[in-house]
């Protein structure tokens, strides 16, 4: 986890700091610079694991029908506003999707799509 990474490195760098500030090779305002950079750049990678790990636990404690249902293309296409129907368009056809009178056509499919594309095959 990069965030866990990030944190480990402030926590070493707030280590080194206040080791060379007790050794005396830094000056208490260059210490006291430090240290504030430090504890708020570690402060906002400990809120970001939070944020993340109650975002982790939100997608799990969603209930399974729902999952199903968000997984409904067709339900999904039919339940949203025309805006929202447009970006889903362009998100899942990157490349655009043609009619040719018989069938839509595209040169692009979305990878999260291939289990449906294998399906049909």
């Amino acid at each position: 986890m990069i965030c866990a990474d990030k944190k480990h490195n402030q926590n070493d760098g707030l280590d080194k700091l206040e080791e060379r500030y007790l050794n005396d090779e830094i000056e208490f305002l260059t210490y006291k610079k430090w240290f504030g950079k430090l504890s708020t750049g570690k402060a906002f990678l400990n809120s970001r694991i939070d944020q993340l790990a109650s975002t982790n636990q939100d997608k799990q404690d969603m209930p399974d029908e729902f999952s199903e249902q968000i997984t409904d293309l067709k339900l999904v296409y039919e339940i949203a506003s025309l805006r929202m129907k447009r970006k889903l368009l362009n998100v899942v056809f990157e490349a655009g999707l043609i009619f040719n009178g018989r069938c839509f056509r595209t040169a692009y499919l979305h990878p999260a799509l291939s289990l449906n594309y294998l399906k049909i095959k």
